[in-house]
């Protein structure tokens, strides 16, 4: 990793709120420099595995779902996209997929 993608995601661990941090994972940070005045920043996040379905022995993960873009509040006039992609579960005794 190197030192401007630390800087992000240092910087994206203060911006949004520690409820999305305990239940997902900053994966990558993508920004678009082309225009100054356009800039944006995209932050990739995957749900993490210690979640309510994981504490039941009843669930297994299948995976992700497909990606669901998010626009939040921008930072200094500039474009926040989240990028979440949350885990599809399995429960083990009936098969359904949740």
């Amino acid at each position: 990793m190197d030192m401007g993608t630390k800087i992000l995601e240092q910087l994206a661990g203060i911006v949004l709120p520690k409820e999305i941090l305990e239940r997902f994972a900053i994966v990558k940070i993508e920004t678009d420099e082309r225009d100054i005045n356009a800039m944006s920043m995209t932050i990739h996040l995957d749900e993490r595995m210690n979640t309510a379905y994981q504490e039941s022995d009843g669930y297994e993960s299948l995976g992700f779902m497909d990606a669901v873009s998010v626009t939040d509040f921008p930072i200094r006039d500039h474009k926040v996209v989240l990028k979440l992609r949350r885990r599809r579960w399995k429960n083990k005794q009936t098969g359904e997929a949740l």
